[in-house]
């Protein structure tokens, strides 16, 4: 499921986390690009998306005493498809790239998100483990699902 970049060790494997939801490709690839939805399940102080090559956003998550201005660039668009962009961090060395892929399955959609490392995080901090990405993604794909299904989703306070 995961692949290890041979060219440096220091590289963590991808993370990948898949969830089969009961939706139909154009309201799973809203979910994903559109600014309103990804407020209801993603975070809530997104400014601007949009599913466009080149388009960059920024915005802070402080969800303790650490800061995290994340910054996105789209880097492929495949409309109903995938939706992929570069992500880091002012505050932090590191570089990923983050993809979600849609499929349609059995009048279902399945929605894959991949997590890939370019550049190393720095390993002292708690919210870079793998551990803690893992637990993100579980985190997000289960909100994602539950926006997708009809299910109340609560706001996150950073």
């Amino acid at each position: 499921m995961g692949s290890i970049n041979v060219n440096t060790m220091d590289v963590p494997a991808d993370i990948v986390v898949e969830r089969l939801i009961r939706a139909n490709k154009q309201d799973a690839w809203r979910a994903l690009t559109e600014k309103e939805s990804m407020l209801a399940w993603f975070f809530s102080s997104i400014p601007d998306f949009k599913p466009k090559l080149g388009f960059q956003t920024q915005f802070v998550i402080k969800p303790s005493a650490r800061t995290f201005t994340h910054v996105w660039k789209v880097f492929a668009v495949v409309p109903y498809g995938q939706i992929a962009y570069l992500w880091h961090y002012t505050e932090y060395e590191g570089l990923a790239e983050v993809s979600f892929t849609i499929k349609e399955v059995d009048g279902n959609v399945e929605v894959a998100v991949r997590n890939r490392v370019l550049e190393p995080f720095p390993t002292e901090i708690p919210e870079f483990t793998r551990e803690s990405g893992l637990n993100g993604w579980h985190f997000f794909m289960d909100r994602l699902k539950d926006y997708l299904e009809g299910r109340p989703v609560n706001p996150l306070e950073f």
